[in-house]
């Protein structure tokens, strides 16, 4: 199958299949409240994606900026919160 669209935005991709433009896989805390307001429909609930993992790659540098350390540590904690609320 090949796309007839791109996007590099969950937003940007959810907005185009709520106006119809087809259908896509989305996480499910981003399309959580389109789903619960009918916007959105899942087409096979009992179909999952694999178990993957999320990385962070940083540039070869002696010392990470506090700013990405921040970043990370603020992913790596609402992760957790999302993995404890399901």
């Amino acid at each position: 199958m090949r796309p007839r669209m791109r996007t590099d935005t969950v937003g940007s991709l959810r907005s185009l299949v709520e106006a119809g433009a087809g259908i896509t896989i989305l996480d499910e805390p981003s399309a959580r409240v389109s789903i619960k307001e009918g916007r959105l429909r899942r087409l096979l609930p009992e179909w999952r994606l694999p178990e993957g993992g999320q990385f962070a790659v940083f540039p070869p540098v002696r010392h990470l900026l506090r700013q990405a350390q921040a970043f990370v540590e603020f992913h790596r904690n609402k992760m957790a919160q999302l993995a404890v609320a399901k």
